[in-house]
């Protein structure tokens, strides 16, 4: 990894057949950039670092112009490693022409004086391998290894690491290359807790240029010193970090908010103008009629003709008024808000959960012993550790799943349990946002079905009735909360519900759950969320035992 020249991204625009993502882009990329790559799921993040990294070939409109012999590392979010190899082979995989080399340079090393040739050949391939560092190549990719915690994994199958655990290994491997340039997309995704700060570790020592795709707040609040912020098909370039993004966008904001109620309050005014300058023609005409009877009919029809032009005038500069705010207001985006109502008359109000002298796993195996928790009433509570530990083993025998459970449990009939997973699992029980509504809600009528959907932002025909699957990533997510909200449980599980979400969606999440008058169990890695709807009590699971800690 060297010094660059900068990179530069001129008038860049990325569109599909049915969506514009973002257009007219440009911006420069410097040696040591840090660069947080945020926006709404589908709103191109992705496509324009494939298009930094050369896998996405050209732009089709605009230009990326990168210095000859800088190296990118690029680590997309649908990564795939062959799991047939050891984890040595794939960290090594980007950097093995050089390591073939190393291998004959030892070889030669041990021919050398046999002739001319040999050590002519021995003293370039060294020439050679100084100039690249070779020799310390093993040596760095074994420390990276290290850092990440796979050293002792060096021999095994890649098939055999967990997903945190593969990502992680992706990254030595590109990392191994010595790029000037980092391109991460969504790294921190089904990472756990260990995972994580072994990644944020290795970001904070990171001296090179890097942009990183994240919704990942932890991130986010660290590690960028600028943001790239993708906003109703504009990037905005803001230098700093994301507090202050933040603060600024809110400013910005809520100045157009005024702008939005400012331009409203106009155009009614002019609605208004409109009717009574159209009342006052009528009042005119009738007394014209009455004035002008008596008289010639050809002054009276000039009367009404000049009559007739100075309304018309009057009423097309009105129209005009009126055309360009609703052009202002349309080209003014405003925050859409979801406004939940939760409903929990017929049932009782709020749950406990109490397990005492708890195990749980699967079959004859004990994954977790010794469980024992209380839950109060209308409480929050979050469950904690690396992936694979029983977290959610756990909540499948809070809904009574198919797991072994052994202890006292008390909870909650079936039916006041709400469960939400980051697959959003409970939208396969329909075909159509109104039908899944229907499901939960059957006393309901078109009307007050279509109102409650309209709460979560499906307002249009063709969003009520939408196939679920072809909904985007966000949609599914505001579904899977308006689901909840009309079965109005009295405990909700949620299990890692902001993976994979957008920052918009995330904050639509949570605005439903501060709005959830029940009891929360929660799995999540992700401590801001869970410090945004209240969680101040964790239990801590690993080592198949439970602990509780403070958040």
């Amino acid at each position: 990894m060297n010094s660059h020249k900068p990179i530069q991204i001129s008038h860049v625009s990325v569109s599909f057949l049915h969506k514009t993502c973002f257009e007219d882009f440009s911006a420069i990329i410097y040696s040591g950039d840090h660069i947080a790559l945020i926006g709404d799921n589908g709103s191109g993040k992705s496509t324009l670092l494939s298009l930094l990294s050369g896998t996405a070939g050209k732009p089709h409109e605009g230009s990326i112009i990168l210095p000859p012999d800088i190296v990118v590392g690029y680590l997309p979010q649908d990564m795939h490693l062959d799991q047939h190899k050891t984890v040595w082979q794939t960290a090594t995989e980007g950097v093995e022409p050089i390591l073939e080399n190393v291998r004959q340079f030892e070889l030669l090393a041990k021919q050398v004086g046999q002739s001319d040739a040999i050590d002519t050949a021995y003293d370039l391939l060294f020439e050679k391998l100084v100039a690249s560092d070779a020799f310390a190549i093993e040596n760095k990719i074994t420390t990276l290894l290290q850092h990440m915690g796979l050293a002792s994994k060096k021999h095994d199958l890649v098939s055999t690491l967990s997903g945190g655990q593969q990502v992680l290994l992706g990254l030595v491997r590109i990392v191994a290359t010595s790029p000037d340039l980092l391109l991460l997309d969504e790294p921190t995704n089904h990472l756990d807790k260990s995972h994580r700060e072994k990644l944020f570790s290795f970001l904070q020592a990171w001296k090179g240029a890097a942009i990183i795709i994240s919704h990942d707040m932890q991130l986010l609040r660290t590690w960028p010193e600028k943001i790239w912020a993708i906003r109703h098909s504009i990037i905005d370039v803001f230098d700093g970090n994301y507090t202050d993004y933040i603060r600024d966008r809110e400013i910005a904001d809520e100045q157009q908010s005024n702008v939005i109620e400012q331009l409203q309050r106009e155009k009614k005014k002019l609605a208004k103008a409109k009717e009574d300058d159209r009342e006052r023609e009528a009042r005119s005409k009738k007394v014209g009629e009455k004035k002008y009877a008596n008289t010639p009919k050809v002054v009276r029809s000039a009367k009404e003709e000049q009559a007739a032009k100075t309304t018309g005038k009057k009423q097309s500069e009105l129209q005009h008024k009126q055309e360009i705010i609703t052009q202002q207001l349309q080209r003014i985006h405003e925050q859409k808000v979801i406004t939940p109502k939760f409903d929990m008359s017929g049932k009782k109000q709020y749950g406990s959960v109490f397990v005492q002298d708890g195990a749980v796993g699967y079959g004859d195996h004990v994954l977790v012993h010794d469980i024992n928790f209380i839950v109060q009433p209308g409480e929050r509570v979050a469950f904690v550790g690396d992936n694979g530990a029983g977290k959610s083993t756990i909540f499948k025998a809070i809904m009574d799943g198919d797991v072994l459970k052994k202890g006292e449990w008390r909870f909650p009939p079936q039916e006041n349990i709400g469960h939400l997973d980051q697959k959003y699992s409970i939208l396969q029980q329909a075909v159509t946002p109104f039908e899944l509504i229907k499901s939960i809600q059957k006393s309901w009528n078109d009307y007050e079905i279509r109102d409650f959907l309209n709460d979560f932002l499906f307002s249009k025909n063709e969003e009520v009735g939408a196939n679920i699957t072809t909904l985007s990533g966000g949609e599914k997510a505001r579904l899977a909360l308006a689901y909840i909200c009309a079965q109005s449980p009295s405990v909700l599980l949620l299990d890692e519900v902001t993976n994979n979400v957008d920052i918009t969606t995330r904050n639509h999440i949570i605005t439903v759950l501060n709005q959830f008058p029940g009891t929360i169990l929660v799995i999540s890695h992700d401590y801001d969320f869970l410090h945004a709807v209240g969680v101040k009590r964790a239990f801590a699971v690993g080592d198949g035992a439970l602990v509780e800690e403070v958040i």
